[in-house]
C-alpha cells in the first residue's frame, strides 16, 4: 500500500483476510468522531490538489444522521438530521445495476430512523452526500437490524435492504432549517459555461448567444467578479478578427485559455468556500 493509502501490484503485494472490525470500534469510530464541518473542510482542501496527490478516501464523511423522511418536491433524496442540521442524502450512483437506489427509496419510509453512513460530498448549498455505505451507530434509539455477520453495516450499492432490516416504529425528531438564500443556482451558470468550453471550445461559446441574463442573475447574488470572467469568456470566444478576404483569421488560444482557466478557479473556489459556509458549526 502506497503512503497516500492506494493499493498497488507487484511481487512484494500480498492478499491477506481478516475478519474486519464494527464501525463504532476503535480505530474506525474515530472516523465518525470529527465535526461534520472539520470533515467538510478536509474534502474541499483536496479537491484543491491533483488527483494523484489527495489520499484515498480523501473524499469521504462519516456522519451519523436521522432519517426526516423523503425531500419534498425531490425525487430519490432522502431528508435527514446530522448534529442539529439538515442534510440531503443522495443516490450514490444511478446505474440500476447497482442497488442504491431502492435501498435509498426503502431508508426514506422510515422516519426517525437513525444511521450511521459514509458518504461523497456533495459540493454546494444544499448540504448533501452521496451515501455509499449505512450502519448501526452507537445509543439508544431506532436503527437497523441486522443479521450478526453484517457487522452493523450495508454496502447500499451491493447489498440489498429488505423491510426486515427496519425497526418497527419510529418517531420523527423536530428539526429547524433556517431560511437562507444562497447562490447554488447561480453557481450552476459558472459551472456550465465552464464545461461548455470543454465539450465543444470555442466555436460552441461563440454561438451561445448573449450570456446576458446568466451575468445579471450572477450579480444579483453578489457574484460580479463571476458575471465578469463569463462575460471575459464569451468575448474572447467570439472575438474573432477577418482578414481582407473576409475569413475568420485564427483565435488567441493563449487569451482563451487563460479567460477559461480563470472562470474554472473561480467557479471551483467559491464552490468551495459556500461548501465550507453552510456545513459550518455555525449555521
Amino acid at each position: 500500500m502506497s503512503a497516500g493509502g492506494r493499493l498497488g501490484a507487484g511481487q512484494g503485494v500480498r492478499a491477506a483476510r481478516a475478519g474486519g472490525a464494527a464501525w463504532t470500534d476503535e480505530p474506525l469510530g474515530a472516523l465518525w468522531d470529527v465535526p461534520p464541518a472539520t470533515q467538510v473542510d478536509r474534502v474541499v482542501g483536496h479537491r484543491d490538489r491533483p488527483a494523484d496527490d489527495r489520499p484515498a478516501g480523501a473524499d469521504l464523511v462519516f456522519l451519523d444522521v436521522t432519517v426526516l423522511g423523503p425531500t419534498p418536491g425531490a425525487r430519490d433524496r432522502v431528508h435527514a438530521v446530522c448534529a442539529g442540521f439538515d442534510v440531503h442524502l443522495l443516490v450514490a450512483h444511478a446505474d440500476p445495476a447497482f442497488a442504491y437506489r431502492d435501498n435509498l427509496r426503502l431508508l426514506a419510509t422510515c422516519p426517525g430512523l437513525r444511521l450511521r453512513l459514509i458518504g461523497r460530498l456533495e459540493p454546494g448549498a444544499d448540504r448533501a452526500v452521496r451515501v455509499l455505505a449505512v450502519g448501526v451507530p452507537l445509543g439508544e434509539g431506532p436503527t437497523l437490524r441486522l443479521a450478526e455477520d453484517r457487522l452493523g453495516r450495508v454496502d447500499l450499492g451491493l447489498d440489498r435492504l429488505h423491510r426486515a432490516d427496519l425497526p418497527a416504529a419510529a418517531s420523527t425528531p423536530a428539526v429547524t432549517v433556517a431560511a437562507e438564500e444562497l447562490p447554488a443556482g447561480p453557481l450552476y451558470l459558472m459551472h456550465r459555461h465552464v464545461e461548455r468550453a470543454i465539450s465543444g471550445g470555442r466555436p460552441v461559446l461563440a454561438l451561445a448567444g448573449s450570456t446576458a441574463a446568466d451575468t445579471a442573475r450572477l450579480r444579483r447574488v453578489g457574484l460580479a467578479t463571476g458575471a465578469t470572467l463569463v462575460e471575459r469568456l464569451g468575448q474572447v470566444a467570439a472575438g474573432r478578427e477577418r482578414d481582407v478576404f473576409g475569413r475568420l483569421r485564427a483565435g488567441d488560444n493563449d487569451l482563451l485559455s487563460a479567460a477559461w482557466l480563470a472562470a474554472a478557479v473561480y467557479s471551483q473556489t467559491v464552490e468551495g468556500a459556500l461548501t465550507r459556509a453552510v456545513w459550518s458549526a455555525e449555521q
